[in-house]
């Protein structure tokens, strides 16, 4: 069930439920503080993906070799969906480490599909330190753009952030923003659980 107000609707199902029935490309933005369940719920869409022969790319501040054994326990058969040249995953730089670069541009490099013919999903962020304020301008900006192209992107795309590393002081007004530049939000609680709504 939906509910409407104006351009806002809140989906009364769980963000699993709410990923697998998803009939058009979405820029999906999901506030994790909860890291293994929102870990799984990243990890059914890219399965629900790759599953329907949607390649995946997951590009995210944790380890390779650990994220892949991650996603294996999760049912995913990473090597098999690798070896079919479906599955690609990478660690994000850290945005510092590019002073000179936008470290959007650098990502985008890295992961934009060549071909745009089929659908893919992404799951990635760049790893900022959102406890700074330039930290975050420069992940808001990051975002903004990231929205500007998606237009141009054949498929869906999820960026994950944790809350917790934004100061409390400015949480509330980053979160406005940064909703601001997405099409479907997911917030998750650390009791494991979520809910979704779509803005567009």
């Amino acid at each position: 069930m939906t509910q409407n107000n104006n351009t806002l609707s809140i989906h009364e199902c769980s963000p699993f439920e709410f990923l697998d029935n998803m009939k058009e490309n979405k820029h999906i933005i999901m506030f994790d503080d909860n890291t293994e369940y929102s870990k799984s719920i990243q990890f059914s869409f890219l399965k629900k993906g790759l599953e329907k022969g949607e390649p995946g790319i997951y590009v995210m501040p944790y380890e390779k070799d650990v994220i892949e054994k991650e996603m294996k326990n999760y049912g995913i058969d990473v090597d098999k969906y690798k070896k079919d040249n479906l599955l690609n995953v990478y660690q994000s730089p850290y945005a510092v480490h590019y002073p000179q670069e936008d470290p959007f541009d650098t990502l985008l490099r890295k992961i934009f599909p060549v071909d745009t013919t089929v659908p893919h999903r992404i799951v990635g962020m760049i790893d900022f330190d959102m406890s700074t304020k330039k930290g975050m301008e420069t992940f808001l900006q990051s975002e903004k753009k990231s929205d500007s192209i998606f237009h141009s992107f054949n498929g869906s795309w999820m960026c994950t952030y944790n809350t917790s590393e934004i100061p409390p002081e400015n949480r509330l007004n980053w979160i406005k923003e940064l909703i601001k530049t997405h099409d479907t939000v997911i917030f998750t609680s650390s009791k494991g659980d979520g809910i979704c709504f779509d803005l567009k």
